[in-house]
């Protein structure tokens, strides 16, 4: 069980602290109460995201941040991790769309190497990624410069430069 406090990574929120553990009414006429972590986004300290402890597929979504070793790790396995570039664009979308709400990081790091490569390939085309993929290669980038820079202690903007130093 998670405790108050403690900073963890929940699905497309990205970094949370737990800023209580209380039992929550969702409506007005409800006289239930839910015992829900009480999550702060670090990325926007106007929302709140309430996850109820009893629900194992959302509390699912929460982690603990990963450690440098942890991150170390990753990198060099999802530097050997290929994704498939699908020219389905409505498939590319949904598989895209569902690596991004999974959040797990290997799969977001080899998702932004593929985005990467393809948008170098279309640059040399005189040519852009369509919106769709250059919101998901944007997304999954801040998702990971996020937990990245937070776990290594290091600026967003160092982040990238990390990861290609230990993928070369």
């Amino acid at each position: 069980m998670f405790k108050e406090e403690e900073i963890v990574v929940y699905g497309r929120t990205g970094l949370c602290k737990i800023s209580s553990i209380e039992d929550k009414a969702f409506s007005i006429t409800s006289r239930l109460k839910t015992r829900c972590y009480v999550l702060k986004p670090l990325g926007d300290v106007s929302s709140t995201v309430f996850v109820p402890v009893d629900n194992e597929r959302l509390v699912s979504n929460m982690r603990y941040t990963l450690s440098k070793k942890e991150i170390d790790s990753l990198i060099l396995a999802a530097s050997k991790t290929e994704l498939e570039w699908n020219e389905d664009r409505r498939q590319r979308f949904e598989d895209f769309r569902e690596i991004l709400s999974q959040g797990i990081t290997a799969r977001l790091i080899a998702m932004i190497r593929c985005l990467a490569e393809k948008k170098k390939e279309l640059l040399t085309q005189g040519k852009k990624l369509c919106l769709s993929d250059e919101g998901a290669f944007n997304e999954a980038k801040q998702m990971i410069n996020e937990e990245f820079s937070y776990s290594l202690d290091i600026l967003p903007d160092e982040v990238e430069a990390y990861v290609v130093a230990r993928i070369e």
